[in-house]
């Protein structure tokens, strides 16, 4: 099943990270869900404004169903932060990615959640940003999405939940030094 668990990696939008330790599809994904997340709730909203209130709750309703489950499987209290889940073994995966920030950009996190999660913003900036993973327990071959590595999209996921939740300096903060590289590669 390698090659199906490779494909499923790239279609995860991190082609290729440590993060999956090359078994993707043993993974339900936080960032995935919280896109889902986001969906559902925008959909809610969507569908209450044109005043289709029985598909509005539907999707509240499956909003928090949501929310739940990833609180349950993915919040780490302890820690103090979301990981994947891994279905195989029943267990949250210990690895560090900024897709532990996705519930502060879908909003689902609540703030003492989000607090927590800010908290360990250390372990992913550096000075050009924020890097996708931890530095440490990386696989030996070089991937993409690993450190030292940011992307575009994970900076703006990381800046927008920041200032979801009224972190204003640390999203001011992260935005100013992807930006300062982004300009210091131009020039």
């Amino acid at each position: 099943h390698y090659i199906t668990h490779v494909a499923a990696e790239h279609e995860s939008g991190w082609d290729m990270t440590s993060r999956f330790n090359n078994k993707c599809l043993n993974y339900l994904p936080v960032d995935l869900n919280c896109l889902l997340y986001k969906y559902e709730t925008d959909l809610a909203e969507f569908y209450k404004s044109i005043r289709n209130y029985k598909k509005s709750e539907a999707y509240v309703l499956q909003s928090e169903k949501r929310r739940r489950k990833m609180n349950k499987l993915m919040s780490n209290f302890n820690k103090g932060f979301y990981f994947d889940f891994v279905y195989k073994h029943n267990r949250q995966n210990n690895f560090y990615s900024v897709a532990g920030f996705y519930p502060l950009w879908s909003r689902m996190a609540t703030y003492t959640q989000a607090r927590k999660i800010v908290d360990h913003l250390e372990k992913f900036e550096y000075d050009g940003g924020i890097a996708n993973t931890q530095r440490t327990r990386l696989s030996d071959e070089y991937k993409q999405h690993d450190y030292p590595n940011g992307w575009p999209n994970q900076h703006w996921i990381v800046v927008r939940g920041l200032m979801n939740y009224g972190f204003h300096r640390e999203a001011a903060r992260i935005a100013k030094k992807y930006l300062d590289l982004n300009n210091k590669v131009f020039k």
